[in-house]
């Protein structure tokens, strides 16, 4: 009764989230890009093609495999996807066949990558497996920069955020709710976790939400609704890290002797887009853009380019109020800004028009 009594509070605080949905109507769990095609990830295992042009999507004919659970795309820009045997499959463009590339012998299959180098690695419930190799790598207890996670002999549970940077970096990022997050680093050419700096962004306190970057850093969001809002995003350079912006809840002055809480900035994913040397975020406050070589300390020095009606997840997992409704940004070549959400399928924003898929009926 307690936690129900204390939901019902939060949305009666919070009222921007009070459009809730248990179910999901999406089908949709991850999705990668190449030129204007989009190929999508479905929460049964199968796979679904569209054009970013007319956003209608069609089935793809899946590899002879069980359930898919990850998905990527190779160098070649060829689609690679990963089942829940361990098994990578590849698909030719031309023949529209599948080949299979590679069996992990580790269970629990929870991302692929494609390096620069054209390396396929598989982020288990071990470590890092990469084709070719025997073992899994995992980082040393040092490493682990959160201090209140005991689980340290494999990834306590599936990561939130996972991205090929840089250098031929692989940076991984998890969320625990209130118990804030944690980020590693492997180095995929030398086989080796490196040890970050991360400055005055606060692990504990700080669920990881995205991993993006420019040509000389990586933006890490993150963000948190337990009986309050608030978010961050850090910016990390040679692997050492300071915050960009960071949002918090704080007591309005309204007259009479009175004040009135207003929330900070539940900071989701965020992506950023060279053309105009910006970083995007989404907010329960909608999609905001802040150009990375200007001073983006508060809020106010963000543009907020766009505000979608988007459904809410009443709860989530080590946290009291709502699950983001938002699970990856990414922009395509010619800079239309696509994100995933919890209930609405795929959405696209191109600077002035929000659009969202239409699944195959």
């Amino acid at each position: 009764m307690r936690v129900l009594f204390l939901v019902c509070l939060f949305f009666a605080l919070y009222p921007s989230f009070a459009q809730s949905q248990n179910t999901p109507r999406t089908v949709y769990t991850d999705f990668v890009t190449s030129g204007s095609t989009i190929w999508l990830l479905t929460q049964t295992g199968s796979l679904e093609q569209a054009d970013s042009r007319t956003m209608q999507s069609t089935v793809i004919p899946p590899p002879p495999a069980p359930h898919l659970v990850a998905i990527a795309k190779d160098t070649a820009n060829a689609l690679v996807v990963a089942d829940s045997a361990g098994q990578i499959w590849q698909r030719d463009e031309q023949t529209r066949q599948w080949s299979r590339m590679a069996i992990c012998p580790f269970p629990d299959i929870y991302g692929l990558v494609v390096d620069h180098a054209n390396r396929y690695l598989l982020i288990t419930r071990r470590g890092i497996w990469m084709l070719g190799n025997s073992q899994c790598f995992f980082p040393a207890d040092s490493l682990f920069l959160n201090n209140q996670t005991r689980i340290r002999s494999v990834w306590p549970q599936r990561p939130s955020a996972y991205q090929i940077v840089q250098h031929n970096q692989l940076w991984i990022g998890f969320a625990y709710g209130e118990w804030g997050g944690d980020l590693f680093v492997f180095d995929i050419d030398s086989s080796r976790f490196l040890r970050l700096q991360p400055g005055d962004f606060q692990l504990t306190l700080n669920p990881i939400a995205s991993i993006s970057q420019d040509n000389k850093s990586v933006y890490i969001s993150a963000g948190l609704a337990h009986f309050v809002t608030q978010g961050i995003i850090a910016r990390f350079t040679d692997e050492t890290g300071h915050t960009l912006f960071k949002s918090k809840p704080y007591w309005k002055p309204i007259g009479g002797g009175n004040s009135q809480l207003q929330q900070g900035e539940y900071i989701g994913p965020s992506a950023f887009n060279p053309r105009n040397n910006c970083l995007y975020f989404y907010s329960q406050n909608g999609i905001f853009r802040g150009n990375v070589s200007q001073n983006l300390s508060t809020i106010g020095k963000w543009i907020r380019v766009a505000q979608p009606n988007l459904s809410w997840t009443g709860g989530q997992r080590n946290a009291l109020g709502p699950a983001m409704n938002v699970q990856k940004m990414v922009f395509t070549d010619s800079g239309v800004l696509l994100f995933l959400t919890e209930h609405e399928g795929v959405g696209q924003f191109d600077g002035k028009t929000l659009r969202f898929m239409k699944p195959e009926k």
